[in-house]
């Protein structure tokens, strides 16, 4: 069994297929059980936070429902099982069973692969996607947070780490950026790590077309300016962005180099991509 809560909330069976849930409210149960790992949650609470206003019998009803529901998904032998007794309810489960805890122990290292893992990991952020209702949205919403500031965390690590330690850091880290992004166009940590991640690739223009697009995120969601250290990145000479060493190319006599400069747009502004494009072309 395999439980992923990261970008939504799917369970998948130990055969590969899909397992469904008979309610929205039993597949967030079974989320928030995944997010109080071990110990376990009250079942006082859990019937106040998911039933509010139905009476304690009958919210205490729609527990014991929702329950029954998880242990038959668990059953016949499956590496996830559910406890419960007259006061608390907990989910066990292995260490690979559940996409945030690998996610989280994967970003707790400092080997290079295990941080290219835990961004493929990171499909987003915890029930992306997923309507929650009143009161259940502030009992998941510190769960998002805490998720959300070690992916932001983890995008940063990865633009630093060069091809020679991972040669996967680069892509994941763009990838991982863009969905952080994609859920909040003002998160400075994820501009940051592609401005980095493209000085690194000796992609200047990229890099410069970042910046405008972080500063005018920051500029129209938070009204702020870019925080020193992302505007002291972009002003950074290259040679002060480490890389990993561009190969050597053999070649059968001396011959001079060429650097290619940013063109002067002499249009408009629908014409930049044109002239940031050519100029990507020609380096």
């Amino acid at each position: 069994m395999r439980i992923c809560i990261l970008g939504g909330i799917e369970l998948w069976a130990a055969t590969g297929k899909p397992a469904h849930l008979p309610t929205r409210k039993t597949a967030l149960l079974a989320a928030a059980l995944v997010l109080a790992g071990e110990k376990g949650l009250r079942r006082e609470a859990v019937s106040e936070a998911f039933w509010p206003g139905r009476g304690e019998a009958q919210s205490r009803g729609s527990l014991r429902n929702a329950l029954a529901a998880l242990r038959q998904v668990f059953a016949d032998g499956e590496s996830v099982s559910l406890e419960a007794d007259l006061e608390t309810i907990a989910l066990h489960a292995g260490p690979d069973d559940i996409d945030l805890r690998a996610f989280e122990r994967k970003t707790a290292s400092s080997d290079p692969a295990d941080l290219v893992a835990a961004a493929r990991i990171y499909r987003g952020d915890v029930l992306a996607g997923v309507t929650l209702p009143e009161p259940l949205d502030q009992w998941f919403a510190p769960h998002q947070r805490a998720c959300r500031v070690k992916a932001l965390a983890l995008v940063e690590r990865l633009s630093e780490i060069g091809d020679a330690a991972a040669p996967d850091a680069a892509a994941e880290c763009q990838g991982l950026a863009e969905r952080l992004l994609a859920e909040d166009p003002a998160a400075e940590e994820a501009h940051r790590a592609l401005i980095r991640s493209f000085r690194r690739q000796g992609r200047m223009t990229a890099a410069h077309r970042q910046f405008d697009l972080c500063k005018d995120a920051l500029q129209r969601e938070l009204g702020v300016e870019p925080e020193a250290r992302t505007v002291a990145l972009i002003d950074a000479p290259p040679a002060e962005v480490a890389a990993a060493p561009a190969p050597v190319v053999a070649r059968a006599r001396d011959q001079p180099s060429i650097i290619v400069m940013p063109f002067d747009n002499l249009s408009g502004p629908a014409d930049e991509y044109f002239v940031d494009g050519v100029v990507e072309e020609i380096t």
